[in-house]
């Protein structure tokens, strides 16, 4: 056991600072800014509703191109869901009548999707709180990457530094911490494919 301790170690305070990292990112980034975020966390809220898989025939769910996704990570993304209450999400959709989809990045127009009130303030309540808890979905799924990460390093160069290299490159990877830190479905693909890959 103590051989299996001192193999997990750095491991250990490797995943601590990736969750660090990802809780930095799920609280400083404004809600529905991220990638996609809104319609994924209408797919979530969808499930959690109670309603089963959208239909792609229509847009009643209001996750639009999202319901064509595979449903394992909002499926588990509805029940981390299930107990906050997000009666006021609605609320949280005031557009930004200034923002410029795809404008290029010197136009004169405003970067945020929606405009941002007071209600979105730690500490949270409401739709603010779940969808912050929802965002944990995307945690949890790159904490799994991590560890197969880790072990597909250990595997490729069978020392417990080439595992650690590995990890680490993944675990601190600017762009893979934001997209654990919010709401989408590419934390699970990136888990599921390392997983196989390992």
């Amino acid at each position: 056991m103590n051989r299996l301790s001192h193999f997990l170690h750095p491991l250990a305070l490797l995943l601590l600072g990736f969750l660090a990292l990802t809780l930095l990112y799920n609280g400083a980034t404004p809600l529905y800014e991220a990638p996609d975020e809104v319609w994924h966390d209408a797919y979530v809220r969808w499930l959690a509703q109670g309603n089963g898989l959208p239909a792609m025939d229509d847009d009643a769910s209001g996750a639009g191109q999202e319901v064509a996704q595979p449903p394992l990570y909002y499926a588990v993304a509805a029940l981390l869901r299930l107990p906050f209450d997000d009666g006021d999400w609605h609320t949280r959709l005031w557009h930004n009548p200034h923002f410029g989809y795809q404008a290029l990045d010197n136009a004169l127009d405003n970067k945020n999707m929606l405009i941002h009130t007071e209600a979105e303030r730690f500490p949270w309540r409401g739709a603010a709180l779940a969808i912050h808890i929802t965002r944990l979905t995307s945690l949890l799924f790159g904490m799994l990457t991590v560890v197969a990460a880790w072990g597909l390093g250990y595997e490729a160069f069978q020392t417990r530094q080439g595992a650690l290299l590995t990890a680490t490159l993944v675990a601190f990877q600017p762009q893979f911490v934001f997209i654990c830190g919010v709401i989408n479905n590419d934390s699970a693909a990136a888990a599921l494919t390392t997983v196989t890959l390992w």
